[in-house]
């Protein structure tokens, strides 16, 4: 198996998120999660994964604390899988990956789901930026700069407080 480079020690919140949680199978093993599973055998009967690649993501997301793995205290083996408050954090960035998905990954009618409030039994909104006086925002309305202190380069080649 080819080793990947990491991302890890990069100076950038989205390379470094994308270490965590940037492959497929942790996406999936997350998305899970917030849809109820909690043992090995949940995840295992749900996701097309083999054991070993299952077992590997887990410790993985384990590790990184996005999950925590605690023994069932009744003396059996198994182990319960949650997701933690970083986990949990996520929640918004999983509905709004499910709402791209649904938009421009299938056809209008043919969505495998829907994100529904459970006290209102109505969908959820779609999950949009806004800025801190609430107006929608898009790519064109921001700009990336870095934070007093760091070395880190815009990415669209102009100089930090450019604008």
């Amino acid at each position: 198996m080819v080793k990947r480079k990491s991302l890890g020690d990069l100076n950038c919140s989205w390379c470094r998120a994308a270490d965590v949680i940037g492959d497929h199978w942790s996406i999936v093993i997350v998305y899970t999660a917030f849809r109820g599973a909690r043992t090995f055998s949940d995840f295992a009967n749900t996701i097309p994964i083999s054991r070993n690649i299952l077992t590997q993501r887990l410790n993985h997301l384990v590790a990184h604390g996005v999950m925590t793995r605690r023994r069932v205290k009744d003396g059996s083996f198994w182990s319960l899988y949650e997701l933690t408050k970083m986990g949990e954090a996520l929640f918004p960035a999983f509905v709004a990956q499910g709402q791209w998905g649904d938009e421009w990954l299938f056809e209008e009618g043919k969505q495998p789901a829907i994100v529904i409030e459970k006290e209102r039994c109505e969908p959820v909104a779609r999950v949009e930026v806004r800025s801190t006086a609430m107006r929608p925002l898009d790519s064109a309305s921001v700009r990336f700069e870095p934070r007093s202190g760091t070395d880190e380069v815009p990415s669209d080649g102009t100089s930090a407080g450019a604008g």
